[in-house]
């Protein structure tokens, strides 16, 4: 990508990985994350990482309006 890292909007940004999300996945906790990264986290613990609500891979879906932007 072309564009500088720091006019990136930090929406289009997963706090797991610090990378532009390319699957980004609203969660219970009410976060966005790259998909592959809130899996394989949910996998060790079963609670968003940022907040430590116990959450399940599985109550999370695409968020496609955010996925159109990126």
């Amino acid at each position: 990508m072309s564009t500088p890292q720091n006019n990136i909007p930090n929406e289009y940004i997963c706090p797991i990985t610090l990378d532009i999300m390319r699957e980004p996945m609203v969660m219970p906790d009410g976060h966005t994350y790259e998909k592959e990264a809130i899996k394989k986290a949910l996998e060790l613990r079963p609670f968003s990482p940022l907040t430590k609500k116990s959450m399940k891979f599985s109550d999370g879906y695409i968020n496609y309006s955010l996925k159109s932007l990126i």
